[in-house]
């Protein structure tokens, strides 16, 4: 989509959150919903956003399920806050994310250094919902199907990340106490490089946990 007009954005700050709002038949603009912005073109101002669809459950999901080319939108300029600095010296990635998490996940890999390793997992309801992921970076991905009764917190068990390690993870919130919980226990991750944040919530709408 065009974003001519949408202040902030940077291609070198994976991970940046903005708001999305379309109205309704009578032209009545409907609550937002924070979503991570996929991709941006400075060149072009060419801004890509993925959404998860649920049918009419919500304005967005039913809008976007309709959308065609010209159709338009109503979006914030990032949170301030959001989006993550790539370090050109780091060498060790640890990304946990489910579908609402993918598209923070695939920007940040796409924007690592060719020198560096990124270890993902990446929880979603079945291998339908499989991505192809792109990177300069040596990249290993751990698909994890809900209808197997696989998780990112049976996954981040007992798992021993090396220290100097970043990790990020972006899913359901209370998912994410937990991995952040467990990780927090491992002298080797610092509290400055573990990144985590609940991007929903069961039985909230659009909740985020703070930055």
């Amino acid at each position: 989509m065009d974003a001519q007009e949408v202040s902030g954005l940077r291609a070198d700050l994976p991970g940046q959150y903005l708001k999305v709002f379309v109205r309704d038949a009578d032209g009545f603009r409907q609550p937002g919903r924070a979503y991570t912005v996929r991709r941006f073109d400075p060149k072009t101002s060419e801004l890509e956003l993925d959404f998860v669809l649920h049918g009419d459950e919500g304005n967005i999901s039913r809008w976007a399920s309709r959308a065609k080319a010209g159709d338009t939108l109503e979006i914030s300029r990032p949170n301030t806050r959001s989006g993550i600095m790539i370090d050109p010296e780091g060498k060790n990635y640890f990304l946990f994310a489910d579908e609402t998490g993918l598209p923070a996940v695939a920007a940040i890999v796409e924007a690592l250094p060719a020198t560096a390793t990124a270890r993902l997992w990446i929880e979603i309801a079945n291998t339908k919902e499989m991505q192809p992921l792109s990177a300069e970076a040596a990249v290993s991905v751990r698909w994890l199907c809900r209808e197997l009764g696989e998780t990112l917190v049976d996954a981040a068990k007992d798992l021993s990340i090396p220290s100097g390690s970043l990790v990020w993870v972006t899913a359901e919130s209370g998912q994410v106490a937990a991995i952040r919980a467990g990780l927090k226990k491992q002298q080797s991750v610092e509290t400055y490089a573990l990144h985590a944040s609940g991007y929903w919530k069961r039985g909230v709408a659009d909740h985020r946990d703070p930055d």
